[in-house]
């Protein structure tokens, strides 16, 4: 061919056919280049990004967890989608299989926005599950955006490959980061009230922001079909073996083992990973956000250009650098969801140590993410595009089927399981026909309002909360008390609640001419929201994860919210209208604090009576109190005789002579004569039964009887008192002078000799008595602290107050910490880790729910002298609890004064009273203490006249709290499972689809 001829004919030069037309339009638009980046290799990268997991649509609702068989569901539709989108690629041309996908992202985004439409909980509920359904079949196609994208280039260098990987996956982080930012913050705002985050679960606004992006998405699915090069508008032709092609590879079959693995394993704490980055209650979220910028643009920008330079002449560097990482995810997982990130004590201070300990974790992020990228290049430099993309779309198979697996059957396991829900009437009426109560029988019928299941997620499931009303004083404009009961069945505190005149709640509903409500926490007497299975009433651990503070709080505020009455019609008494004043003692009143702290919009004041906000794994302080207690009421050789017999009881167990350790246990638990092998109680169960001889009647009777000859009073007398002489003991006891023998015949004789119920006849028995287990569910998960009942003040358990060490020793060493612990893992041993952690999340609690560090307005807070859980209330004396001022001034109206001292600690006034000589929620028990509880009373109710006169009814905001910047809000991990989690939160774990795309990620 001449140079003439060429010349003429130069179009030969670049190879193409005759018939060659160049594109025009659309598609020449998206071949313009950007750097080295054709337009269209944008839209591609966006859609690889957007389908990082197949569950985010929710995150934008602020959903962050979902039910196993929501987690079965939406596994399962990615697992089928994922085949049909991989038949359709291999029978239909490339653009099919890129911008249909588009189609249904604008669907989901669609019905999210008119999911608030909905007519019900139920319906917003199922829309919402309609959408992440669709976002589910979309978010499967990820895998094609990465093998198919930069198609019209012929070939490119390993660099510019790692140099594109990287920055996709970088972005693909900072998207992700985001959304569980933006799901943790919904959340946080759900539980200061509905109202708050009704932009996005309650109001038609949603559709605003919603139907414009439904739109973007359709756009970009048009764009991609009428505009992506011819390359993209082949099918696929047959290649000859290529299954067993594939399956030959061992890199493939190592990949498909290392999705296994990851998603059997990993995918339960995924959600709760994620949300430990936005969860510091200390660090402010502009400093996490600064340091997410830091990592995956700073570092990430360093990493890139790193790999970039030396795989210029390294081009496996990378992927021998991701394999020599080891495990980054799991750490980062083990660091974010153990606890160990929670308290990083040698930074300094909580805002240094929150902040260290997410450095920490988002350096593991990006080692985690440049492993992602490592992987995925060993598939890029070993495989063609073709055998690439059924690689990574096998992945997803495998890896949705893995995760249904991990969670039906790993340690982590929580089965889907059919829930029989509770279906009451809100207006029901159900006459109340139960035996007389302790005070009195009411007349006030039992009511029900239908509440969610799960405010914070996507249980579509509702329950009938059980509650009673009292109106006969009630005037238009006055205030509506709620009475809490707390964790038991709230009948029997009707009458004495709301009828008996002369009780401290009557009479505050008659000082205001209020109206009076007693409410029943969920899981407790009928507030049940599931059936159980073999009507014993006690439930599965998988049921009781949705059984939170944060739960039972929302519960409250949804009532208060949405509350009327039919002697009322004419009047608005919803909490936006009408104050509500919260009243509760001990874990009520812990719940009063919260209330206000949280839900400031609907909860006007509250009176917190020894309310222990902090929780605490390890409450040996409780036992403290009770040995200072009795020895201020003047049973100083009561004390000194219970060290002895402890130490001498701890000295035989602990010995060498196990007959001798039998014939201890057989003296004290045989005179029951129902328990026929006294032998094989543990340490542990005989120091159990013997505490409750001791400590468990002082929380709430201090030193006098229960009933007549069963108290500490007669058990001290009978300590303390010589049976051959009458002589009562000196000070230094009897141990001293008789012997520690002497004084161990004595406690075993004992004619009140308590043995816990349920524990005399075995280690192994568990309790049944479901209030009793659904109390047991929440100290055994968030609390790690017990308290008695006062209907029952002798209960089964005991937990989570180990022996006070030392010398005021009056409870056995070995009733341990490890002992109560177990104590949970034998009641619920179907929990797996994700749904009752090896010991109870406190710290969480206490990063989510601000601990004895709140200092909300409009709250009182009183507490005995030597309440047992004095530790645990914003008026603690102990060494390690927050400075503060007690006042009986009432601050003004929506104030307080709390600050934070230099060493970190809470300062400030108080507005309370310390009720001298006096023990657990003494001021709201008129029969026990009627000094200190009008006193106590009359420095409420005053405060609250004082306060009233600023309440704005239907003026938003009227009485929100100028709260402490200590408080906090929580997203309950399902809890935590939830989630609690949870936590936690096993939850959007599933979802997993997370290893799926992206550079096996």
């Amino acid at each position: 061919m001449s140079i003439e001829r060429d010349s003429d004919n130069c179009i030969d030069q670049f190879l193409l056919r005759d018939d060659y037309v160049p594109p025009t339009g659309l598609k020449r638009i998206l071949l313009t280049k950007y750097r080295d980046w054709p337009v269209y290799t944008f839209l591609l990268a966006f859609a690889q990004i957007i389908a990082a997991n197949s569950y985010q649509i929710t995150l934008l609702t602020g959903e962050i967890g979902q039910p196993a068989e929501k987690l079965y569901i939406i596994a399962a539709i990615y697992l089928v989608t994922s085949t049909l989108w991989w038949l359709m690629f291999r029978r239909m041309q490339t653009i099919y299989v890129l911008s249909v996908p588009f189609f249904f992202y604008g669907l989901a985004f669609f019905l999210l926005g008119l999911a608030p439409r909905a007519g019900s909980d139920y319906g917003r509920g199922w829309m919402q599950n309609v959408a992440t359904a669709f976002y589910t079949t979309a978010s499967s196609s990820g895998a094609f955006y990465f093998s198919l994208n930069f198609g019209s280039e012929g070939s490119a260098n390993v660099a510019t490959w790692n140099f594109r990987a990287c920055v996709i996956q970088g972005s693909q982080q900072i998207y992700v980061m985001f959304l569980w930012f933006w799901g943790s913050r919904l959340a946080k705002l759900t539980t200061h009230g509905v109202t708050t985050s009704s932009l996005v679960q309650y109001s038609a606004d949603l559709s605003a922001i919603t139907t414009p992006i439904a739109v973007l998405m359709w756009a970009v699915g048009v764009i991609l079909f009428l505009g992506l090069p011819d390359y993209y508008r082949q099918t696929p032709g047959q290649v000859p073996s290529f299954y067993g092609s594939v399956m030959r590879r061992k890199v493939v079959l190592w990949f498909f083992f290392a999705v296994i693995i990851q998603n059997y394993f990993l995918s339960a704490p995924y959600g709760r990973n994620w949300k430990y980055l936005w969860s510091s209650q200390h660090a402010p979220v502009w400093t996490v956000a600064i340091l997410v910028v830091f990592f995956f643009i700073g570092v990430w920008a360093a990493f890139l250009w790193l790999f970039g330079s030396l795989s210029l002449s390294h081009s496996w560097i990378l992927p021998i650098f991701a394999v020599s990482l080891g495990a980054p995810r799991w750490c980062q997982m083990l660091w974010g969801v153990s606890g160990m990130g929670l308290y990083v004590p040698w930074a300094g201070s909580p805002i240094a140590g929150a902040l260290v300990a997410r450095i920490l974790w988002l350096w593991l992020g990006v080692l985690d993410a440049i492993q992602g990228v490592g992987l995925g290049m060993i598939l890029l430099q070993t495989l063609t595009r073709y055998h690439i993309t059924f690689t990574l779309v096998c992945a997803q198979v495998v890896g949705s089927a893995s995760t249904m697996v991990a969670r039906a059957s790993a340690p982590d396991k929580m089965q889907a399981g059919i829930r029989q829900q509770v279906q009451r009437s809100a207006d029901s009426t159900q006459t109340n026909n139960t035996d007389p109560y302790e005070y009195g029988e009411t007349t006030l019928p039992d009511e029900y309002v239908n509440l969610p299941i799960d405010h914070f997620g996507g249980h579509p499931g509702t329950f009938g909360n059980r509650f009673w009303v009292v109106e006969d004083l009630y005037k238009t404009g006055s205030p509506i008390f709620v009475f809490d009961s707390g964790e038991s069945d709230a009948s029997s505190d009707v009458y004495e609640t709301l009828q008996n005149d002369s009780s401290v709640s009557r009479q505050m509903l008659n000082e205001f001419n209020g109206m009076g409500i007693v409410w029943e926490h969920r899981y407790y007497g009928n507030s049940l929201p599931f059936n159980s299975s073999n009507d014993t009433g006690i439930l599965t651990a998988e049921q009781y994860q949705y059984l939170t503070i944060e739960q039972a709080l929302a519960d409250v505020a949804v009532f208060a919210q949405n509350f009327s009455r039919s002697n009322f019609t004419s009047v608005n008494l919803t909490s936006s209208y009408v104050p509500w004043i919260f009243v509760g003692g001990s874990y009520s009143g812990a719940r009063a604090a919260w209330m206000r702290n949280i839900y400031p919009d609907v909860i006007f004041a509250s009176y917190a009576s020894s309310a222990p906000v902090e929780a605490k794994v390890d409450l040996s302080e409780y036992n403290e109190q009770c040995y200072l207690g009795v020895n201020a009421y003047g049973f100083g050789n009561c004390t000194q005789d219970v060290k002895a017999v402890i130490a001498g009881v701890d000295a035989i167990m602990g010995g060498t002579n196990a007959s001798a350790a039998t014939a201890l246990k057989e003296q004290f638990l045989g005179i029951y004569g129902n328990d026929t092998d006294t032998a094989d109680h543990t340490n542990a169960f005989f120091a159990q039964a013997l505490t409750n001889d001791f400590p468990g009647f002082f929380q709430w009777y201090g030193i006098e009887d229960y009933e007549a000859g069963v108290g500490l009073r007669s058990f001290c007398d009978w300590m303390s008192t010589d049976p051959e002489s009458n002589q009562t003991s000196g000070a230094e006891g009897w141990a001293s002078t008789k012997g520690v023998e002497w004084s161990i015949n004595q406690w075993a004789s004992y004619p009140g000799l308590y043995c816990a119920d349920g524990y005399c006849e075995g280690s192994d028995d568990q309790l049944s008595d479901p209030d009793d287990i659904a109390w047991m569910w929440q100290y055994c998960t968030q609390f790690g602290k017990e308290q008695y009942p006062k209907a029952l003040p002798l209960v089964s358990t005991r937990f989570f107050q180990s022996a006070n060490l030392g010398p005021n020793q009056i409870v056995s060493k070995y009733y341990s910490i490890p002992f109560l612990a177990s104590m949970c893992q034998q009641q619920f041993p179907d929990a797996g880790p994700s749904l009752l952690p090896a010991l109870p999340a406190a710290d969480t609690t206490n990063a989510q729910l601000g601990g004895w560090t709140i200092r909300p307005s409009n709250v009182y807070w009183s507490s005995g002298e030597f309440d047992p859980w004095r530790p645990l209330t914003p008026l603690s004396n102990e060494t390690y609890s927050p400075d503060y001022a007690l006042t009986e001034t009432a601050p003004s109206c929506n104030s307080n004064s709390s600050e934070t001292t230099d060493n970190g600690k809470q300062a400030g006034s108080v507005f309370g009273y310390l009720i001298p000589d006096a023990e657990h929620a003494f001021d709201l028990d008129s029969e026990y203490f009627e000094v200190a509880e009008n006193r106590s009373r009359q420095d409420f109710t005053g405060a609250l006249q004082s306060w009233l006169p600023c309440f704005k009814p239907g003026e938003k905001g009227s009485s929100t709290s100028t709260s402490s910047t200590s408080s906090s809000t929580t997203t309950p991990q399902k809890s935590s499972a939830a989630g609690r989690d949870g936590g936690v939160l096993r939850s959007l774990v599933a979802l997993v689809m997370v290893f799926i795309f992206l550079l096996g990620d």
